[in-house]
């Protein structure tokens, strides 16, 4: 997982691209959510104090937030995409940099703007 990461780090470092446009985004999002899946069975296997007992206070609390996350995530998998607006509002960059991979992108007051003055 930490590998992915710095992959995902390297790819994103020498170009002007965001993380989330690098090729191994999806495979370290996956890896987060395989660790954040294994977070919560572990919570939900032990209690608070053994948890603390076994991997520490701060590790224990980590723990505790992946899980979290996990099930903040499975939430939003069983309500659906109720909002489609809201959801191409919040993925808008993604979606432009795959409809127009080769064209210019810059940033200005306005917002996101794509293509040459």
């Amino acid at each position: 997982m930490v590998r992915a990461a710095c992959i995902v780090k390297l790819e994103s470092d020498g170009v002007a691209t965001k993380e989330k446009f690098t090729p191994h985004f999806n495979d370290w999002m996956q890896a987060c959510g395989t660790r954040n899946e294994n977070a919560n069975k572990m919570i939900h296997a032990f209690d608070k104090s053994t948890l603390n007992k076994l991997l520490g206070k701060e590790a224990a609390s980590i723990s505790q937030d992946r899980s979290a996350r996990y099930e903040i995530a499975i939430q939003k998998k069983e309500n659906g995409k109720a909002d489609l607006q809201q959801d191409l509002k919040d993925n808008f960059e993604a979606l432009v940099y795959k409809l127009f991979p080769e064209s210019p992108t810059r940033r200005d007051r306005n917002g996101l703007a794509v293509g040459r003055r």
